[in-house]
């Protein structure tokens, strides 16, 4: 080999440490061979895989057995998405040469490529074994481990990998993933600037690191970091993606949407797009776009799970879709993404034993300063021990009071932000529940893919979400008699078990403040308001409301949503109420309030709440009720639509509850009519709550006790959920 062919091997070389392709051995190869092999190899790494394919499958015709060909061939074959083919080319090279590190490398990344990542591991392994300073082997070992769970393992590999290579920027930026998905969020910031340093121009770091403040809450230095990407390069789609999140994420809706469709503009058939558009769509109460959006995501990638979750969330959300409807599209999401799941579930040999000490698992991404949160601490706190073990696997990402809180009221707590579907099932296993508890259905941070793997004997959905998962898995759906009366079981594939009283408990916050007198009566007009999610603030609801205050004379309308403190949003919403007569200056529009004695403040400024429909409120109804705010509510046909009214019903408020669209209106206008009762309820409603079963903390948790003892039986007794 001449000079000139030792600098061109060397150029190689160095390559291939970073991209896993092996110059070629020149030793007992004819000249043409070798300047072929060479050829192809280049060819290879600038990309031509086509003329590469072809000039390493000449060399074969020559030397059908030359390991370095048949290797290369096949990680081409990869490439091309030939997975068969690329296996059965790299292992004939293995066979030639089992000690050549970046066979065993290419081995792994098509092991990988096809799901089989314990092989690719494996593979990994052996090759780090063999060239123990082969740092692209350590980054890949590192990417497979962080995805079957063995995050600390990986973080081992990726350090390896920098160790080796200083300026390994992918290394970095894969330790800086793998820090976050164990919600290692400040030391994952800190790998993130350290792979902008060593690559400044490279996006991907940026927009990691934009998500990590995000993370963190420092949202200026988030779109800060989005900004600094668009100035390097204005067409990357992800990062236009990355930044329409952190504009969401502050309420910028419509900024949000002028990202989310630049990204789409660049990359048209772009999954994330159009789930994170459809995302915003339904912040914004548009169900209907929502829906188009996620149908749109799901078309592109049919395996995405979450944005079909998504759009079963939207579609509850809809006026014009039925329930039956929702079950059908649920249906369609078990036969997609977990009916294939079921073939992997194993024998449970928890102790078939009725009145024993049962384990309960609580799975849910909400155990932390949240609705589904405030709901749930009832039953951590009165729980009789002597009866259930409580285990919680948390799916929370930040952690606050809240969270501490339940973890010290938990017998085992299991954090699972960034685990795997299959790693938590196993962990539930190992964990021998009993009783195994969805608290979030098809909400955002499910894990209902875990669920579909049936790690527990028994599995039931509640509170979290308004209707049935889909699941065959999903046994039972725990409810209520006015939430899901009888009529509406063929709504559910669960199999529906009822508590007595109601599905909801609220013993009231620590922070409340203190009850005030109506504000009409200082304020001289009356204020009708709604502090509800604006998800729920579709059109139609929108125009009803600007009905009843159009007819109420000099009344007032408080709505606090997040995003109202973006203009456009503002301007639809006044719109809509501008075409009844009402004027702006009618109107009170409020942006979100982050600290929560704000929120509940507002209590204080409005004399009727106005509920949401069809998708009602809950934890913004007890909340009025214990203010001393009266609710009107729309019983509707599905659960989403009678939340309100099963609380109300349970407070012996059922004159609060309208059957449609004009009797919501007339009993608005009705109450408004009637300030000594508006001032009566202001003076009553907690006291009338706090000696409901809403309030009793003792007897939901008896009844919930008494559900979950049933369910169990049950499955000791071998009968099985017949829903």
């Amino acid at each position: 080999m001449n000079r000139a062919q030792r600098r061109q091997t060397s150029r190689l070389a160095k390559r291939a440490r970073k991209r896993g392709v092996q110059p070629p051995v020149a030793a007992n190869l004819t000249s043409d061979i070798i300047r072929d092999l060479e050829s192809a190899v280049t060819l290879h790494q600038s990309g031509d895989l086509t003329r590469a394919a072809g000039l390493y499958q000449s060399v074969l015709d020559r030397y059908p057995d030359l390991p370095d060909a048949l290797n290369f061939l096949g990680v081409i074959a990869g490439e091309l998405g030939q997975a068969e083919k690329a296996l059965e080319l790299i292992e004939r090279s293995l066979t030639l040469d089992p000690a050549n590190a970046v066979y065993h490398n290419n081995h792994g990344n098509i092991l990988r490529q096809v799901g089989a990542f314990d092989e690719a591991i494996a593979a990994y392994k052996t090759a780090v074994g063999h060239a123990p300073e082969y740092a692209v082997a350590h980054n890949n070992l590192g990417i497979a481990l962080n995805r079957c769970g063995m995050a600390r393992d990986a973080e081992h590999s990726f350090r390896k990998a920098i160790e080796i290579e200083p300026e390994y920027y992918e290394a970095y930026n894969n330790l800086g993933t793998g820090l976050y998905l164990q919600a290692r969020f400040e030391e994952a910031s800190t790998v993130f600037r350290e792979a902008i340093s060593v690559a400044p121009k490279e996006l991907s770091a940026r927009n990691n690191l934009a998500n990590v403040m995000a993370m963190l809450g420092k949202i200026d230095d988030a779109e800060k970091q989005c900004r600094e990407a668009i100035s390097i390069d204005d067409s990357h789609a992800i990062t236009q993606l990355t930044f329409g999140g952190v504009l969401e994420a502050q309420g910028r809706f419509f900024e949000a949407e002028v990202a989310f469709r630049t990204a789409l503009d660049l990359e048209p058939n772009m999954p994330a797009a159009w789930n994170n558009l459809g995302n915003l769509f339904r912040a914004m109460g548009q169900p209907v776009d929502a829906i188009n959006s996620f149908r749109r995501a799901i078309a592109l990638d049919p395996s995405n799970a979450m944005a079909h979750s998504n759009l079963l969330f939207s579609l509850s959300l809809d006026p014009a879709t039925s329930a039956m409807t929702i079950k059908g599209e649920a249906e369609n999401w078990n036969s997609r993404h977990a009916a294939s799941l079921k073939e992997i579930k194993k024998l449970h040999l928890n102790d078939p034993i009725s009145d024993r000490r049962i384990r309960v698992g609580y799975v849910s991404p909400d155990f932390h300063d949240h609705a589904v949160g405030r709901f749930l601490s009832p039953l951590y706190a009165c729980h009789g021990r002597d009866k259930v073990e409580i285990y919680s696997y948390a799916d929370v990402a930040r952690v606050d009071d809240q969270t501490r809180w339940f973890e010290t009221h938990s017998d085992c707590w299991r954090r699972t932000f960034g685990q795997g579907d299959e790693q938590l099932a196993e962990q539930i296993r190992e964990d021998k529940i009993d009783v195994l508890i969805d608290v979030a259905g098809h909400t955002a941070g499910n894990r209902l893919l875990t669920f579909a793997r049936q790690p527990a004997p028994v599995q039931a959905s509640w509170l979290g979400y308004g209707g049935t998962t889909g699941l065959e898995a999903m046994g039972w759906r725990i409810t209520d008699s006015v939430t899901d009366p009888i009529e509406n079981e063929d709504h559910y594939c669960e199999n529906l078990i009822r508590l007595p009283d109601s599905l909801f408990c609220y013993a009231g916050d620590d922070d409340l403040p203190a009850i005030t007198d109506p504000p009409f009566e200082t304020a001289g007009y009356l204020t009708f308001g709604s502090l509800n999610n604006f998800s729920k603030l579709n059109d139609d609801t929108l125009r009803c409301w600007a009905e009843i205050v159009s007819a109420v004379p000099n009344s007032r309308m408080l709505i606090k949503g997040r995003g109202l403190g973006d203009q456009q949003l503002r301007q639809r919403v006044t719109a809509i109420f501008s075409a009844e007569g009402i004027s702006p200056d009618r109107l009170d529009l409020l942006d979100h309030l982050p600290k929560k004695s704000d929120h509940l403040s507002l209590f204080s400024k409005i004399d009727i709440m106005l509920d949401t429909f069809p998708y009602s409120g809950a934890t913004t109804i007890c909340e009025a009720l214990w203010m001393g705010v009266p609710v009107i509510t729309m019983a509707g046909d599905k659960y989403v639509s009678r939340m309100a009214a099963g609380i109300l019903k349970v407070a012996k408020l059922e004159e609060l509850i309208a059957e449609n669209r004009q009797s919501y209106i007339r009993l608005a206008k009705s109450l408004a009519d009637q300030k000594n009762r508006i001032s009566n309820y202001r003076k009553t409603l907690r006291r009338q709550v706090m000696h409901s079963p809403i309030a009793d903390q003792k007897q939901f948790v008896t009844a919930m006790e008494s559900v979950i003892r049933h369910m169990w039986t049950d499955w000791c007794n071998g009968v099985e959920p017949h829903g």
